[in-house]
């Protein structure tokens, strides 16, 4: 589900190059949803999805877009990458 509300107590995250991460560290449980926006000073776009991400068959998120991801039991599962370094994301939790 996409969502073009900006998370308000979102933690900010710099997004990796070469090799994707989780979008958060350890475990995070979510009950209701996990909202991820791509900073607006970004340049280039980041991707995110599952441990398969990557740069060239995945969704890119850019500066400002706002995607939501309800049902998600467990934000780790979700993962990030970029080809530009200097990149961020903001994520949201609830």
């Amino acid at each position: 589900m996409f969502s073009t509300e900006v998370p308000r107590n979102a933690v900010r995250k710099l997004v990796p190059t070469g090799t994707a991460e989780p979008i958060v560290s350890g475990s995070l449980k979510s009950t209701d949803y996990v909202r991820v926006c791509a900073d607006s000073e970004n340049t280039v776009a980041i991707y995110i999805s599952d441990l398969s991400v990557n740069v060239t068959d995945s969704i890119p998120l850019y500066a400002k877009d706002v995607v939501t991801y309800e049902g998600l039991s467990d934000a780790s599962l979700l993962y990030c990458i970029t080809d530009t370094a200097g990149q961020y994301l903001r994520i949201e939790v609830r």
